[in-house]
């Protein structure tokens, strides 16, 4: 298994991570100005989605004033262009 993340730091403020097990579910980010905020990214799964996801929210964090439809599509953009580079989750076995 990959280690596990239990925080990320976006412009300088730390967001615990909370993390996503079912499979439908979305990401969320608390505000900036919320005290132990918290981001909600997927855990489970390499899916284009999945990385769509985790940038939206990182985007959320870096510039909570841009407006729903402005993450949106610059969230999306950037994992196409991630996933057509070759980027995907690696997960690790131990027997």
């Amino acid at each position: 298994m990959l280690p596990a993340v239990r925080s990320v730091t976006v412009r300088g403020l730390r967001w615990k991570i909370g993390k996503i097990r079912d499979k439908g579910e979305r990401g969320a980010c608390e505000a900036p100005s919320v005290p132990g905020r918290e981001m909600d990214i997927p855990v489970h799964g390499g899916t284009r989605n999945d990385l769509d996801t985790l940038c939206h929210e990182l985007l959320h964090a870096a510039y909570w004033d841009l407006d729903e439809e402005a993450v949106y599509e610059t969230a999306t953009d950037i994992a196409k262009v991630l996933w057509r580079c070759g980027w995907r989750k690696q997960m690790e076995c131990r027997a």
